[in-house]
């Protein structure tokens, strides 16, 4: 920048400056559609979703509501059972809004070939189904619902192709 706040452009025969990557959301809403009803022990609950494109993945995140009180994990997994990344998400306070709350521990970039993947959180209680609402890429698919029974163990073994997730987890990415 130049006198406070006029851009260089490129000298001739210099490359345009690259502009900032653009940080997309894995979904911006949840509405409930049909449950996983769990009466033992925690599950594992998410999605299996593709990407065409390389992505860079930037935070993991799950959705709350002002009732949730409890810490919770997020896990990203290759389709080959494999722990890609895993991040904590803080409980939701009374001040916290309803939505997406983001982890904020030593989360680092993560970055994604082109393939298929899980995102999934561990519920100790029932977790619903949500239709799936991407934000804003077309290069992000939902190929359905995926869980195994158990802590930030690998759902892939009971993967359904619904085209539906159980809402919980998110994570934020670049292209």
């Amino acid at each position: 920048m130049i006198n406070g706040g006029i851009t260089r452009l490129a000298k001739f025969g210099e490359p345009p400056p690259t502009p900032p990557p653009t940080e997309f959301s894995s979904f911006n809403s949840a509405p409930p559609d049909s449950g996983f009803t769990n009466a033992s022990s925690g599950f594992t609950v998410g999605m299996q979703f593709s990407i065409d494109v390389p992505f860079v993945l930037t935070q993991m995140g799950r959705f709350y509501d002002g009732a949730d009180v409890q810490d919770h994990t997020v896990g990203l997994w290759d389709t080959g059972g494999n722990l890609l990344a895993f991040a904590s998400v803080s409980a939701a306070t009374a001040s916290d809004a309803f939505g997406i709350k983001w982890s904020t521990t030593g989360m680092v970039n993560v970055p994604l070939p082109a393939g298929t993947y899980y995102l999934a959180v561990f519920e100790d209680v029932d977790a619903s189904k949500a239709v799936w609402t991407p934000d804003l890429n077309p290069h992000l698919i939902c190929n359905g619902s995926a869980y195994a029974a158990g802590s930030m163990n690998y759902p892939g073994a009971n993967f359904v192709p619904d085209g539906q997730m159980y809402s919980g987890a998110a994570f934020k990415f670049t292209v």
